[in-house]
C-alpha cells in the first residue's frame, strides 16, 4: 500500500454524505482530533509530513525533519525505522508530531500548517513514543473519543 494513494473519508451526520479525501501516496497513521482538523503523519522515503484535513475537506501539508532509519526506496517500512507518534487536543488548534528516536515534539498550527515550536524531550522516544496533547479546559478528561 505503499504506493497507493491513501484515502481519508468524513462523514457529514446532517447530510448523511460520505466523502474522501485523498492523501497521498506513503504510509499514513497516526491519527489525532484537534479542534477543528484531523491529523495524519505521512511516511515516505521522499519525506515525512503531517497530514491536516478540515471539515470542509481542505488539507495542509508541510514538512517534517527526517527520522533516523527512515524508510528507503527498496526497503521494508518497518525495519531499523523509527516512528512518529501524533496528537491534538480537541480544544485547540495545536498539533504535536515526534521525531522518535531524536526526542522531538514538533509542534503544529493547525490552522496554518506552520511550526510554532520544536522542545527537546527526554527520553529520546525511541520509535516515536506516547504522546498526549492537552490545553487547560480542552474537556478531554469526559472525551469519549479516546483523543
Amino acid at each position: 500500500m505503499a504506493g497507493a494513494d491513501q484515502p481519508a473519508w468524513r462523514h457529514d451526520l446532517e447530510t448523511g454524505r460520505t466523502l474522501l479525501t485523498a492523501l497521498g501516496p506513503g504510509l499514513v497513521f497516526g491519527v489525532a482530533l484537534a479542534r477543528r482538523h484531523t491529523a495524519f503523519t505521512r511516511v515516505r522515503p521522499d519525506g515525512d509530513e503531517p497530514i491536516l484535513l478540515d471539515a470542509d475537506g481542505v488539507v495542509r501539508r508541510g514538512p517534517l525533519p527526517t527520522v533516523d532509519g527512515a524508510p528507503r526506496r527498496g526497503g521494508t517500512p518497518w525495519e531499523g525505522v523509527q516512528r512518529r507518534a501524533v496528537a491534538a487536543s480537541p480544544g485547540s488548534d495545536w498539533i504535536a508530531v515526534t521525531r522518535g528516536g531524536h526526542g522531538e515534539a514538533h509542534i503544529i498550527d493547525a490552522e496554518t500548517g506552520h511550526g510554532a515550536a520544536r522542545p527537546r524531550l527526554t527520553p529520546s522516544l525511541h520509535h516515536g513514543g506516547d504522546l498526549t496533547l492537552r490545553v487547560r479546559d480542552d474537556g478531554a478528561d469526559g472525551d469519549p473519543v479516546g483523543r
